[in-house]
Order: C-alpha cells, then sequence, then structure tokens
C-alpha cells in the first residue's frame, strides 16, 4: 500500500558586496524550480527516485536610493519588480522581506557619504516541489539496502552527528547513500551521484 503527499518549499540565498560603482543598488535574483520524488518506508528510510530542473528565470533590477529609506518602501519596490516578472506572489510572501532587509543593511553599511560606492545583491532562490511516497509494502524497495558507515561527501558517519543525534538518509536510485543535507547540497552543484556519476535527473 502506498500513499503520497507533496509540499512546496523556497529556499532563498544570497551573496552581498560593495562596488566601486556609480550604480548604487544592483539586484539579480536567478529563481530555479525544482520537482523530486522520494519513496519513504516504514522505518523512515528515503530513496531520490527522481530529481529535474524544470524552470529557471533571472530577475536583474537597480533599486533607486530613495527606495531604500525603509524596509515597507522597499517591500513595495521588490515586489513589484518581482510582479512584473511574473513571480507568483506566494513564492513572493517568501523572499520580498528578506530582499529588502538584505538591500537597505548594505545601504546603512555603506552610509550616505559613500556616495561613490554602490552594492549589488546576488540572490538564489529555489522554488521546490517534493512529492513523498510513503510505502508499507514488506518488499518494497528500499528492503535490503545496508547502511554505509559513512557519508563519501562530508567524511562523517552515516546514521549519528557528532552529537549523537540521528542524521537523514537518503538514498540514491543507483543505491548509494548519503546524508539528506549533504546530497541535496550537492546536487544543486551538479546532476551526478558522487560515488558512481550516475545522471539523477535523467528519467
Amino acid at each position: 500500500m502506498e500513499t503520497s503527499s507533496t509540499t512546496w518549499d523556497v529556499n532563498y540565498f544570497s551573496k552581498k558586496q560593495t562596488l566601486d560603482s556609480t550604480c548604487f543598488a544592483s539586484l539579480s535574483i536567478k529563481f530555479r524550480g525544482i520537482e523530486r520524488c522520494i519513496i519513504q518506508d516504514r522505518n523512515g528510510r528515503v530513496i531520490l527516485v527522481k530529481r529535474k530542473v524544470v524552470q529557471e528565470k533571472e530577475v536583474e533590477s537597480v533599486i533607486p536610493s530613495f527606495f531604500l529609506a525603509g524596509e515597507e518602501t522597499c517591500n513595495k519596490y521588490v515586489a513589484n519588480v518581482l510582479s512584473k516578472a511574473r513571480i507568483c506572489s506566494w513564492i513572493q510572501h517568501r523572499i520580498v522581506t528578506k530582499i529588502s532587509k538584505d538591500a537597505i543593511y548594505m545601504s546603512h553599511l555603506l552610509g550616505e557619504e559613500e556616495e561613490e560606492y554602490g552594492f549589488s545583491i546576488e540572490a538564489e532562490v529555489e522554488v521546490v516541489k517534493e512529492i513523498v511516497v510513503l510505502s508499507f509494502n514488506d518488499d518494497n524497495e528500499l528492503e535490503g539496502h545496508r547502511h554505509d558507515d559513512c557519508c563519501t561527501i562530508c567524511i562523517e558517519e552515516l546514521l549519528w552527528d557528532g552529537t549523537g543525534e540521528r542524521k537523514k538518509i537518503m538514498t540514491l536510485r543507483c543505491s548509494h547513500k548519503f546524508h539528506e543535507d549533504c546530497i541535496l547540497k550537492w546536487l544543486d552543484r551538479k546532476d551526478t551521484c558522487p560515488i558512481c556519476r550516475e545522471n539523477i535527473l535523467s528519467s
């Protein structure tokens, strides 16, 4: 017997830096939509059976300095930029405040007297659709997989962390196991298994 559930999540990452430029506030946001499907058995063991990038989009803008006077004003400007780029409102609600806080922080850091300098914010936004299939079959594909001794990405013990807490484990279709957070970060940069190099995005 199997049941499934679908969840959506938005991850925001940003890099801020000062610029020797006449452009005071430069904003660049890369959006990436990701779908992944995992199977979880009654013991909580997980196999990643599908992961693919379904959409990519980039939004660029310059934030005029007078919109950096306060968070509410900056929020409205950023929301307007994202709306014009046809970014869904529920995604905007997750990231607008974070972008504004980054921009206002950099503005205050430079100060009004440093007009010859500007700053840039390079942000990455992942919109993740995750389908979790709960399998209660005795002969499901998770049975019989042995637990390896360590995660080959972080080279730490697979089942436990340094504080004695049990770690979440994710298994790829090729049967190699890793810490869930380690392999998801790896797959943000590469499309292959770290051990056997099988393409995870191939159907």
